[in-house]
């Protein structure tokens, strides 16, 4: 339907998905509200519903890949609850099962980090191998380094002073390089 007669007017999470208990609003009859696409689950899971019942996100996790659709776009959501689901969103795409938070830390060989997802005003623990000195970059999601800390014993703290987003932390050392993927939240 055209904006001028409605469609999404607020979303809401379907319970049992990572998403349960989220409530944004949308820009109803606004340009966003044009025609939005409606999902049914297919081999997917329904993740987001508008104030009709209609299908708005899907999510599917198979072996190996995690896939998202969305009719809605995130930026005319509405309220504290896009932000939440967007981070939701990406830890999803990113890492975990996207049905719980994830508390263990990542790993890749002996280099981790903790806690993750992190706070944007907080401070992120890397423990890298021992003996094994070298330059800690984190990057972006686009490649654009954002900090850099050299690295000379078996733990490393960098304080998190970067907006809410998906970033890199990697590792090089004189015995190669290692990096993992994070997330900061608000």
């Amino acid at each position: 339907m055209p904006a001028s007669t409605g469609n999404v007017q607020s979303l809401t999470g379907v319970p049992g998905t990572f998403a349960e208990g989220l409530h944004p609003g949308y820009l109803y009859r606004e340009s966003p509200d044009e025609y939005v696409d409606e999902f049914g689950a297919g081999t997917g899971t329904l993740l987001v519903k508008d104030q009709a019942g209609k299908g708005r996100v899907v999510f599917n996790e198979a072996s190996g890949y995690r896939t998202m659709v969305s009719g809605v776009i995130v930026g005319a959501m509405q309220g504290p609850a896009r932000d939440q689901l967007l981070a939701k969103y990406v830890g999803f795409l990113l890492h975990g099962s996207g049905t719980a938070e994830q508390r263990e830390p990542a790993r890749v060989s002996q280099f981790s980090l903790s806690p993750n997802p992190a706070r944007q005003d907080g401070i992120i623990r890397f423990a890298v191998p021992p003996g094994r000195a070298g330059l800690l970059t984190i990057v972006d999601a686009f490649g654009r380094t954002v900090k850099t800390a050299p690295v000379a014993g078996a733990r490393a703290e960098v304080h998190l002073d970067v907006p809410a987003g998906a970033y890199f932390a990697r590792l090089v050392t004189p015995a190669g390089s290692q990096t993992l993927p994070f997330v900061v939240v608000r």
